[in-house]
């Protein structure tokens, strides 16, 4: 377990970390910055300008918005009036504004920019053309398939940081047994297509929109959790959903096989009849349902949290040992 006891410091003092994000509260930069609290002294700057994200989207081609933008986003920064000069800038997408933090910091300031949405051609586009994301020190990118287009781009250090858990929200509710399989997310893609199915085939099933523990509220009460990827990304509810104790059944991405077996921590799925065939023999097979879950419970606990990421970007930016 990663600790304020057993971190492994550089200096005498708990390093100062900046994170930029947006102020929405479901988004992976929310655990981040839980995770970031046990091990440093961290800074939130919320920064969410509805008019000036609909103009990056129309415009992001003609560069008076993009100065404009920068100039708006300096000026915002500069005024909040930080007490220590932060070792760390971390700016974790959806937040695509550019700023020249070395400028504002000091050339000694180490800049990170965390792309969680590289499998959205809008936002891939945006990352580059708005947040400049190649121009940081370093670049993390949730999406394993997307190492090389930022490469292509310019961006030097890239390294792969796939999303996580947080077992203190995404945690097994000792609650009663509610429905056969479930869903939470939007129903996006070609989701319509199996949920439907589900729905029909096994009418104890939940589809619908919920956040932290009851999400997790919800997945306690399922047997089965069904996930269906948006273009192959490695998405939070694979993490979240084993570590609350259920049976996460999903189908294969990029980078599923380097952390978990099929069978062993979860199951995969290839087309939508193979899909109802294991979920109907998983149903029945209480024992063997239930010791996959808990295998799973057990691989992302001890490897995949927030903590775990976020100890891995100080390593990686040398801002700890």
């Amino acid at each position: 377990m990663v600790t304020r006891d057993n971190i492994s410091l550089k200096t005498q003092r708990f390093p100062w970390v900046l994170l930029v994000r947006v102020p929405y509260f479901p988004t992976t930069a929310f655990y981040i910055e839980r995770a970031l609290q046990k091990i440093t002294n961290v800074v939130s700057l919320s920064f969410y300008f509805p008019l000036l994200y609909r103009l990056q989207y129309r415009f992001y081609r003609q560069r008076f918005w993009i100065k404009l933008t920068e100039y708006i986003f300096s000026n915002y920064v500069r005024n909040t009036g930080m007490a220590h000069a932060p070792d760390l800038v971390l700016v974790v997408d959806p937040m695509r504004f550019y700023v020249d933090w070395k400028k504002l910091f000091g050339q000694d300031c180490i800049t990170a920019f965390y792309a969680i949405d590289s499998h959205l051609d809008d936002s891939r586009r945006l990352h580059i053309t708005w947040a400049r994301a190649h121009e940081y020190d370093y670049l993390f990118v949730a999406q394993k398939n997307y190492l090389e287009f930022y490469k292509r781009h310019g961006a030097k250090k890239v390294h792969w940081l796939p999303l996580a858990c947080d077992p203190e929200i995404h945690r097994k509710y000792n609650t009663p047994i509610k429905y056969d399989i479930s869903f939470v997310g939007n129903v996006l893609g070609d989701r319509p297509l199996y949920l439907n199915k589900l729905k029909e085939e096994f009418p104890r099933s939940f589809i619908g929109r919920a956040y932290l523990r009851d999400m997790a509220l919800i997945y306690s009460a399922s047997k089965i959790v069904f996930n269906r990827s948006l273009n192959r990304d490695l998405n939070m509810r694979i993490f979240e959903t084993m570590s609350c104790g259920r049976l996460l059944m999903t189908d294969f991405v990029q980078g599923l096989d380097e952390f978990f077996k099929d069978k062993v921590h979860l199951v995969t799925y290839f087309s939508l009849e193979d899909l109802i065939d294991k979920v109907k023999y998983y149903l029945e097979h209480e024992q063997e349902r239930e010791e996959i879950a808990m295998r799973g419970m057990d691989e992302v606990h001890s490897k995949h949290t927030y903590l775990h990421r976020v100890r891995e970007i100080l390593k990686v930016t040398r801002i700890i040992n």
